[in-house]
């Protein structure tokens, strides 16, 4: 049997791996697709608050965000406010997928 999770806070989702991927994107305009995939990845392996290490030096990250970005069909190399809006959801859903959450889904809520 589960676990009643309809009174625990977002926090307390986050936390057993339930996140939401909302329908406008959440992203970094600025960074590139694959550095925002690398900073949901470091999130996930806890380095986010390493400041004094250089990004390409962290083993495997910049492969993996490659590999989960080609398994998304997004580009690499364009910053995300320059993606088209499909692509732009697929990268926030590619980031989701990069914090190895065990559970995560979209909703697509339109009045008919």
């Amino acid at each position: 049997m589960g676990v009643n999770i309809s009174q625990f806070t977002l926090i307390q989702r986050a936390r057993i791996g339930i996140i939401y991927s909302f329908q406008i994107p959440a992203l970094f305009e600025n960074l590139t697709a694959e550095d925002n995939i690398r900073l949901s990845l470091l999130t996930r392996k806890k380095e986010t608050f390493n400041f004094f290490q250089k990004l390409d030096r962290i083993q495997g990250v910049k492969e993996e965000a490659r590999k989960i970005l080609k398994m998304f069909n997004v580009p690499e190399n364009l910053a995300a406010g320059e993606l088209p809006h499909g692509q732009r959801k697929l990268l926030d859903s590619a980031i989701a997928y990069a914090l190895n959450q065990s559970f995560c889904f979209s909703m697509n809520l339109r009045q008919v």
